[in-house]
């Protein structure tokens, strides 16, 4: 509970343990926590091409945007039965 009683609300960027306001082009450590995998298995999926990745000319650093991962989760949701 926050000050007077009203609770406090992290929002999803808190929940995710990423900075606020949440960037659109994510680390691979800080998007394996957006999607909850660990970084090798987020690793893998960049290996095998199940995710699409960015990096800048000249650059080693690899950046995910989030709206890849946003199509990502939605891509790969799935209910039991079907």
């Amino acid at each position: 509970m926050g000050v007077n009683g009203n609770p406090i609300n992290k929002g999803p960027e808190k929940a995710q343990g990423i900075d606020s306001p949440m960037p659109r082009l994510l680390t691979i450590p800080q998007a394996s926590k957006f999607l909850g995998l660990t970084v090798w298995a987020l690793r893998e999926r960049l290996w095998n091409g199940a995710l699409p990745y960015l990096q800048f000319p000249g650059g080693r650093k690899i950046y995910l945007d989030r709206e890849d991962l946003e199509k990502f989760i939605q891509g790969n949701k799935k209910v039991f039965g079907e």
